[in-house]
């Protein structure tokens, strides 16, 4: 909506695949959505639909070498939105707080709950450190609830 009110013309962007590992094969990159993104878009501009596979790793280097600039509109629509969807790893809340309930009722412990809610957060488990804060958390619910 925000793009297309800034540009005046009808912007829609959507996510074809959200995966790990696009040009490196290294734990890292397999393992951490933001280290090495395999992104493919749809992106439509006034009716104009251009699908951009291999968004990351393939098509915004080639634009940048002069091949394809015809796509680079496109690029520019979809940019904010990946970029939003890579940084959503700075933002754990849906890791934490499943942990956190999932130790709370007992039905894991806090090591076991961390490790699980990190991994199913593909995307704000996108970088390293969620798995030791989602235990923590658990922690700190599991011994509340002994208190009480």
């Amino acid at each position: 909506m925000f793009l297309s009110k800034k540009t005046g013309k009808s912007i829609k962007v959507h996510f074809l695949k959200i995966g790990k590992g696009a040009r490196r094969s290294s734990k890292m990159a397999q393992k951490w959505l933001a280290f090495d993104p395999a992104l493919d878009v749809e992106v439509t501009i006034d009716g104009k639909t251009m699908v951009l596979n291999e968004l990351v790793n393939k098509v915004i280097p080639e634009v940048a070498q002069g091949q394809g600039v015809e796509r680079a509109p496109f690029i520019s629509m979809a940019a904010p939105f990946c970029s939003e969807l890579l940084l959503a790893g700075n933002v754990i809340i849906n890791i934490t707080v499943p942990a956190a309930v999932a130790a709370a009722m007992g039905k894991a412990s806090p090591a076991d709950a961390g490790t699980e809610a990190q991994a199913a957060g593909i995307i704000t488990a996108g970088i390293p450190g969620t798995k030791a804060k989602a235990e923590a958390a658990a922690n700190v619910a599991r011994e509340t609830l002994e208190v009480f």
